[in-house]
């Protein structure tokens, strides 16, 4: 018996890690891709970049996804949340034809300098290439993009919590995760089943049903559970009772 981190941050006791042929993609998320690209430097302080990981979409609306997940790696720093469209310029589109990205691009937040030095990250289309949102970032005719198809792992998990405050609501909870790895150390929970309070829990919630993380607006997949939910903190991973 051993402990695994979860994406989410939380440790589950793989009392059962199971491996299932097949390939699968996040329940009711969309569509998975895998990313990868690299950029050289720029300018009297050149930067180059390289960064590779997973976007997670809606499915396709006409000739484009929105992106409304990332993980992953950029220059050696976590990948740690898309940004709202807006916050850096960008729109999170994601088109079926190249160019991929049109001049807003995908932002996405890093735990690292990123393209403003503020841990912010914004990769586009210019006009002649595939960049980013800094002086110091070149230009690159190339991102690879293709459908990621990962295959399950299953965590058994358990838990529970004591009630707080004038109405206090004890909490006792156990099931099974499903989810992949993006990683060597994480994983990625995509679904869920088991109870809570002798309650089925039921569905577990899209990206964009989480919680918004005050900072960078990014929204995350997984929370604990809700009556019908309840928002544990900016971090918090959701499902769904019944």
């Amino acid at each position: 018996m051993h402990r695994m981190q979860l994406a989410n941050g939380i440790n589950v006791l793989s009392l059962a890690v199971v491996a299932v042929l097949g390939a699968t993609t996040p329940a009711r998320a969309g569509q998975l891709f895998a990313f990868n690209y690299s950029l050289p430097g720029n300018g009297g302080t050149p930067m180059p970049v390289s960064a590779s990981g997973f976007f997670a979409t809606t499915d396709l609306i006409g000739a484009s996804y929105t992106i409304t997940g990332v993980w992953g790696s950029w220059n050696g720093s976590a990948i740690s949340g898309i940004l709202s469209p807006g916050a850096f310029g960008n729109n999170n589109l994601l088109f079926s034809t190249g160019p991929l990205f049109d001049i807003n691009g995908v932002g996405f937040a890093v735990n690292g300098s990123g393209d403003d030095g503020a841990g912010r990250v914004n990769l586009h289309y210019n006009g002649t290439g595939y960049t980013e949102n800094s002086v110091n970032v070149g230009v690159s005719p190339n991102v690879a993009i293709s459908t990621a198809t990962p295959s399950p792992v299953f965590f058994s998990f358990s838990y529970s919590m004591p009630g707080f405050g004038i109405t206090p609501l004890d909490v006792s909870a156990s099931g099974i995760l499903t989810a992949f790895q993006t990683d060597a150390n994480t994983y990625l929970a995509s679904n869920i089943s088991g109870t809570r309070n002798g309650e089925k829990i039921w569905v577990w919630l899209l990206w964009n049903d989480g919680p918004t993380d005050r900072a960078s607006g990014t929204r995350h997949l997984y929370g604990f559970p809700t009556v019908p939910r309840w928002r544990k903190s900016h971090r918090a991973r959701m499902f769904e009772t019944l």
